[in-house]
């Protein structure tokens, strides 16, 4: 049996119905829409347009969403009550319901045209054939022309197309889109990709209208957490985005990449909305790649600043001083040929800079409406005070925030509880995005991994240095790493000569994790008075932190 349009929206009204009888999927059905058009407004177009949208936003929900209700597709879900529906209006539908089971989005390209009959289509992503009864769009298809939408089977060969589709006639486009599937299939060695419809919506109809997110790395960090997804989690997935590259020219995302990685593992080990993160954590990462790298043309010749700022990576990456690597920097990008005198001296040194480029920020953005609140105010303002004497802002790096934030900050009594350090490392986080974005330096990127490890360990160390310590000077004690509890407030410590005696520790034995640090003397009784606590991190740097005074 052929089943006709007419026919085909009639089933589709049968789905649409039994949606609207659910109370749960029909809560579900409205919510899903600012999922679905996250980054742009369908209600800005014209009433042909809104009606094509909410058309692909139902196929979306019904065919493609996993329902938490239903446990499942809502096709599936609603199967049952769509029989009922066509058994009364329309019993011939029964023997077809596989049309609009068996439906599949994608990008489809015409390969061949049939004139009166219609087209074969080849789909770009998942590579297989269609042929497509079209009558009408023979007599405008061409060999090369774009399919964007929904394909229904109206028997056992052939193919209709969803009338909300979209038509383009666009080689380059075409193109861009084998370039990239190409791209993804030799890294992943899978030649069938598949496009999601909310994937499709996101590439082919976003636009004027665009509704993305204003802050879209804060968004998708408070949708993780608010959907239940802990910190450490949440903070590595971040990591991850940050460090892996985002190719914005890219027409196709999550394919195989970063995305795809942290999806896949979200479906495995989690409940979410996974078409609700995909969109939330691709403009995450998008952010976090920053704008589209320019170009500047200088002494009549086009530079590639890009490439550029990858080889000043390179020199400091060597060893290069930072005056070294701007030097070359300068010449790269030709701003380097009007000759200056003192062009050898070495950067002026403003004491306070780093205090300076602080204000700078908390004064942004605060004008642009998301000021930190007061306590991160102040933690930023004593990092200002921590690096006083870097008097150059390009010399502050990922080492002097790992100084401040796993020692400074606990020698100096900075953090009163464990509240106190997560709010500082969050301050931290958006000072070091801003500075890489605003100041051009890799601060975020270099210290992206160590924040991550120290929004587990630093709360825990202030814990322990509030219940557990003892007052002291900064030049009190040795340094020792806890290995482990042995019981009875015995624990096994490395001193730092690398002997492992067992020493008393009382209840603090119980609060450590191996690897963390302890600046404390040990007495005649084989007890730790404990002056300092400092997280695991903290080790790289502990040649400086215990002075023998025993």
């Amino acid at each position: 049996m052929i089943i006709d349009p007419n026919q085909l929206e009639t089933g589709l009204r049968f789905f649409a119905e039994a949606v609207e009888t659910s109370a749960e999927l029909r809560v579900e059905f409205e919510a899903s829409r600012k999922a679905f058009f996250v980054d742009h407004d369908p209600s800005l177009g014209t009433e042909e347009e809104r009606s094509r949208a909410a058309r692909r936003h139902l196929e979306w929900f019904l065919f493609e969403r996993e329902s938490r209700y239903a446990g499942g597709l809502p096709a599936q879900e609603l199967l049952a009550g769509w029989r009922e529906r066509a058994a009364a209006e329309a019993p011939e539908l029964l023997e077809r319901e596989s049309a609009w089971l068996a439906t599949h989005a994608g990008v489809f390209e015409v390969t061949s045209v049939e004139a009166g009959v219609g087209a074969w289509l080849h789909d770009v992503a998942g590579m297989g054939e269609f042929p497509v009864q079209d009558a009408a769009g023979s007599k405008v298809y061409r060999e090369g022309d774009l399919i964007v939408g929904r394909l229904y089977p109206t028997d056992e060969i052939r193919y209709t197309i969803s009338p909300a589709a979209a038509f383009y006639r666009n080689p380059q486009l075409l193109e861009a889109l084998r370039r990239d599937l190409a791209k993804h299939r030799d890294a992943s060695d899978q030649r069938v990709l598949r496009l999601a419809q909310i994937e499709l919506e996101r590439m082919f109809w976003s636009g004027p209208g665009s509704i993305a997110p204003v802050d879209p790395v804060g968004d998708a960090r408070a949708y993780l957490l608010e959907e239940g997804l802990d910190r450490r989690t949440v903070d590595g997935i971040f990591a991850r985005l940050t460090a892996a590259p985002f190719e914005a020219d890219s027409v196709v995302h999550g394919a195989d990449d970063a995305l795809a990685e942290i999806m896949s593992a979200l479906a495995f080990d989690t409940e979410l909305d996974l078409e609700a993160a995909r969109r939330h954590l691709y403009y995450a990462w998008a952010a976090l790649a920053g704008p589209k790298p320019a170009r500047h043309e200088s002494a009549g010749r086009e530079v590639d600043v890009r490439t550029a700022m990858e080889e000043f990576d390179e020199d400091r990456a060597r060893g290069l001083s930072v005056e070294e690597s701007f030097a070359e920097l300068e010449r790269r990008l030709g701003l380097s040929d009007v000759e200056d005198d003192d062009e050898d001296a070495p950067a002026p040194d403003f004491p306070g800079a780093v205090a300076a480029i602080v204000e700078e920020y908390l004064w942004e953005t605060a004008a642009k409406g998301a000021p930190e609140d007061e306590g991160s105010t102040e933690q930023l303002r004593v990092l200002g005070r921590f690096a006083e004497p870097i008097g150059v802002f390009e010399n502050l790096g990922a080492r002097d925030l790992l100084v401040f934030a796993s020692w400074w900050v606990l020698e100096h009594d900075v953090l009163r509880d464990e509240e106190d350090a997560c709010k500082m490392l969050d301050a931290l986080e958006r000072f070091s995005r801003w500075a890489e974005t605003e100041q051009e330096v890799t601060l975020f990127t270099d210290f992206a991994a160590q924040l991550v490890a120290l929004r587990e360990t630093l709360p825990r160390a202030v814990r322990a240095k509030r219940r557990h310590a003892i007052a002291a000077g900064d030049d009190t004690g040795e340094l020792y790493e806890f290995v482990a509890a042995t019981g009875d407030g015995r624990a096994v410590v490395r001193d730092q000569s690398g002997e492992e005696p067992t020493l008393k520790l009382g209840p603090l034995a119980q609060e450590l994790a191996t690897g963390d640090l302890l600046r404390a003397r040990r007495d005649a009784n084989d007890a730790l008075a404990v002056y300092c606590v400092y997280p695991p991190e903290a080790a790289e740097l502990s040649r400086g932190l215990g002075k023998s005074s025993r």
